[in-house]
């Protein structure tokens, strides 16, 4: 079950989501109704985990969605937008695919799921053309296709990136890099270089000294300077 619980979203000083609680509960459809600018979009932003709520909670089962993978989240749900954008002259297979990419799946087995999807879809007529080439209505029966093989896949696949690590928690102990040998230290003379005084000090030279010359003896007749 996807849930809400106080949910609200702030970017800078808008305030685009105010204190929201709502749940979708599994078999359901569920609408949201509201006029232009009433915080649909941005509802269903933080329901998917495309966005992290600035006050409250977005769960799913239980679970914070931003604590779940994003393979383990993109197999137990999935978001059609509103609005289909491709840059590309992909192909309507080619998007399918892409769908399907984070899992291993045998070729024969990847096809076979792709054209069932399509057919779900009432899009089975449109493998083969190009994206560009599809009108507005025939991009969503696509783009819900593509939605319906990226769960169909994450189930019946293995993730590529295989099982993700546990986090660690305050009872795992961390592991500490291990430190570089010290440098070693030369020895001082003149002309020699050495470590300064402290940390965090260059390596200097110290020149040789130089000898003053003596003070000529004052003469009998002269006047001291």
């Amino acid at each position: 079950m996807l849930e809400a619980i106080d949910a609200g979203l702030t970017i800078g000083r808008a305030r685009l989501l105010d204190s929201v609680t709502a749940a979708v509960r599994p078999g359901r459809v569920l609408a949201i109704l509201g006029p232009n600018g009433a915080g649909k979009s941005t509802l269903l932003s933080l329901l998917s985990g495309e966005r992290r709520p600035t006050a409250g909670h977005a769960l799913l089962d239980g679970v914070e969605m931003a604590a779940i993978p994003a393979p383990r989240l993109a197999v137990r749900r999935t978001l059609v937008a509103q609005h289909q954008q491709v840059a590309f002259a992909f192909s309507v297979e080619e998007v399918m695919e892409l769908a399907t990419e984070p899992w291993l799946i045998r070729p024969g087995d990847r096809r076979a799921l792709i054209a069932d999807c399509l057919i779900r879809a009432g899009a089975g007529g449109l493998a083969g053309r190009l994206m560009p080439q599809l009108s507005g209505g025939e991009r969503q029966r696509v783009a819900f296709a593509r939605a319906l093989a990226q769960l169909a896949a994450g189930r019946h696949g293995r993730d590529v990136a295989g099982p993700t690590p546990p986090p660690l928690d305050a009872a795992t102990p961390r592991p500490h890099p291990t430190p570089p040998p010290p440098l070693p230290t030369p020895a001082r003379g003149r002309g020699t270089p050495h470590r300064g005084g402290g940390p965090g000090r260059a390596n200097r030279t110290s020149p040789p000294r130089r000898r003053r010359p003596p003070t000529p003896p004052l003469s009998a007749g002269a006047p001291p300077s």
